[in-house]
C-alpha cells in the first residue's frame, strides 16, 4: 500500500498493490498499520455506498464541528472526479481545491480529513462509490459550497449541461457565503501558548502543577490517566485536535521497574505503544514533544560521567522500553526533547526520599545499598528546567526540528546510602545507617552500578547549569516541614 502526501495537510491519495491473474485480482482496501506509519489513527463507525449514473453531481458538502467527519473514499467500478475543498481557516491552503480520478481500474483512494468540502461528479455511465466515516451523519449540523463558485474555479470535466444535482446542491451558498468551518473550544480567545501534561498525577506532573503559577503566560491542560488513556491513540489525537497545543508535555509512565519484569504488557503499553501514539501525533500537528527517559538504558560499568551518545545497554524489561520509547519518537520524527534522568524524588507519591522518611518513623537502624553511584534528582528542578527549555524553543532562541537527547539530574554524584544519610541528616533524624553491596539486596530487575550523567550538552545549548543534588534535597525537606 502506497499512501501519499499532499500539499494539503491531513490528506492523503493511497494506491493499494494489486495481485492479480486470469481469474480475477486481490488488493488491501484498508490496513490500520499502514495508515498509523502516516500518523493516521481513525476508528471507523461507518461504511457507505452510493450508485449514481453518468453527469451526476454530489457536493460540494460538508459537516460542521462537532459533527465533522473523515472520510476514506474509494470507487469500485466506473469513474469519478473526486473534488475536496480546504474550509479550515487557519490553513495554509484554505480555498484551495484538490481533484483526482477515482475508478474501479485504478483503485485508488482518498483519505479526505475534518476541514474539507467534498464531493464528486460521474464520468462513466454509472459508478458504485464507497466510503469510510468516523462520524454519523448529521441533518443540523449539514453545510455545503456551491459547486460552480466562481472564486473556486473547479473544473468539473463535464459541460454544465451534462450535469445532474439535486435542488439543494443547486441552491448551496458561494464559498464567501458558506458557514464558517470553526472549531470553538473553553479558551479559543486565550492567546497563551498551550500546554498538554500527560501523567498529572504521578510526581513530575504533580510538580508541573506547582509550577504552572509560575508560567502565567503559558495555559497548561492537565490529564491523568483517567481523563486520558494515552494508549488510545484517537482519544490523544482528538483531544490535540480539540486543545490544540504547541508543546506536550509526557508525564506518564510505568515505573515499578520490578513490577515490568512480571508486567511485560502493562510496562511496554505505557512506555512503548503510548509513547509512540504521542510521537506521530505530535508530528502529525507539529506539536513540540517533551518526553522523559532514564538513566537505566545506560546500565555502564564505566567511571566516567555518561554523555548522551554513551553507548545503551538496558538491563531489565523496564530499562528496555525506556530505550525503545526513546527509539520510536526518533522514528516518528517530531520536534522532540528526550530527557534522560536518575534517581527521581519529590514530596510527591512514592520515592526513595519519603520512603527513609517513612521506614525512619518505625525503625532505628537501616540498611542501604552503597554501591551504586549516580545523582538523585528533584521532580521541581525537572519541571522549572524542562519550561526553561522549552521557552527557548518557543521563542526560537534555540532551533530544533527533530528529536533531541539531552541529560538532566542533580550535579555531583553519590551512593544510595550517601544520599540517605544525608536526608537524615538535614532531617535532623537520627537513626543507624549499614551500607550493604548490591548482592545483599537482590532485586528482580538489575540496576544500572554507575549512573552519573554528563550534562554537558544542556549546558552549552540552553546554559542549564543544574542545581547540586544536596541544595535540592534541602529544598524538597523543606517543603515536607523537614
Amino acid at each position: 500500500m502506497n499512501i501519499t502526501k499532499t500539499k494539503f495537510e491531513g490528506l492523503f491519495v493511497i494506491e493499494p498493490k494489486v495481485w492479480g491473474d486470469d481469474r480475477g485480482y486481490f488488493f488491501e482496501s484498508f490496513k490500520k498499520e499502514s495508515m498509523e506509519e502516516v500518523g493516521v489513527d481513525i476508528d471507523w463507525i461507518q461504511d457507505n455506498e452510493a450508485f449514481s449514473e453518468k453527469g451526476v453531481l454530489r457536493g460540494l458538502h460538508y459537516q460542521l464541528p462537532p459533527a465533522a467527519q473523515t472520510k476514506l473514499v474509494r470507487v469500485a467500478q466506473g469513474e469519478v472526479l473526486d473534488i475536496v475543498v480546504d474550509i479550515r481557516p487557519s490553513s495554509k491552503t484554505y480555498g484551495k481545491s484538490f481533484s483526482i480520478v477515482l475508478s474501479g481500474s485504478n483503485k485508488k483512494q482518498l483519505l479526505v480529513p475534518k476541514g474539507f468540502a467534498h464531493g464528486y461528479v460521474v464520468l462513466s455511465d454509472t459508478a458504485l462509490f464507497l466510503y469510510k466515516v468516523d462520524n454519523p451523519y448529521s441533518k443540523e449540523m449539514e453545510a455545503g459550497i456551491k459547486y460552480d463558485d466562481a472564486t473556486l474555479n473547479i473544473d468539473w470535466k463535464l459541460p454544465s449541461s451534462e450535469l445532474i444535482l439535486s435542488d439543494k446542491d443547486k441552491e448551496q451558498p458561494s464559498f464567501g457565503n458558506h458557514k464558517t468551518y470553526e472549531i470553538k473550544t473553553a479558551d479559543s480567545n486565550d492567546k497563551r501558548t498551550k500546554i498538554m501534561i500527560t501523567g498529572a498525577n504521578g510526581q513530575l506532573g504533580r510538580s508541573f502543577r506547582k509550577i504552572a503559577k509560575g508560567f502565567n503566560h503559558y495555559k497548561f491542560h492537565f490529564y491523568t490517566s483517567k481523563q486520558l488513556d494515552i494508549t488510545n491513540g484517537k482519544a490523544v489525537n482528538d483531544e490535540v485536535e480539540n486543545i490544540r497545543p504547541q508543546v506536550l508535555i509526557n508525564c506518564a509512565a510505568y515505573t515499578k521497574v520490578d513490577d515490568a519484569e512480571d508486567h511485560e504488557e502493562a510496562n511496554w503499553n505505557v512506555n512503548v505503544i503510548a509513547t509512540h501514539n504521542i510521537a506521530r501525533i505530535c508530528k502529525k500537528h507539529d506539536v513540540l514533544l517533551f518526553h522523559y527517559s532514564s538513566d537505566y538504558v545506560y546500565h555502564s560499568l564505566e567511571g566516567k560521567k555518561l554523555n548522551e551518545l554513551a553507548p545503551t545497554t538496558p538491563q531489565g524489561k523496564y530499562a528496555a522500553a525506556k530505550l525503545r520509547s526513546e527509539e520510536v519518537i526518533d522514528a516518528s520524527s517530531p520536534r522532540a526533547i528526550i530527557m534522560r534522568t536518575s534517581w527521581v524524588y519529590s514530596e510527591f507519591g512514592h520515592n526513595f526520599l519519603k520512603t527513609m522518611l517513612k521506614l525512619a518513623e518505625s525503625r532505628s537502624k537501616l540498611k542501604v545499598v552503597n554501591d551504586q553511584i549516580g545523582a538523585p534528582t528533584y521532580a521541581t528542578d525537572i519541571a522549572v528546567t524542562s519550561m526553561k527549555i522549552i521557552e527557548q524553543i518557543q521563542s526560537k532562541k534555540v532551533s530544533l526540528s527533530k528529536p533531541e537527547i539531552l541529560n538532566y539530574a542533580g550535579d555531583g554524584e553519590t551512593s544510595w546510602y550517601d544520599f540517605a544519610a544525608f536526608i537524615f541528616m538535614t532531617a535532623g533524624i537520627k537513626i543507624k545507617l549499614k551500607g550493604i553491596p548490591s548482592k545483599d539486596y537482590p532485586t528482580k530487575a538489575a540496576r544500572p552500578k554507575w549512573s552519573v550523567l554528563d550534562m554537558e550538552l544542556i549546558k552549552s545549548t540552553y546554559g542549564i547549569e543544574p542545581k547540586f543534588w544536596k541544595e535540592s534535597v534541602k529544598d524538597c525537606l523543606n517543603v515536607l516541614g523537614k
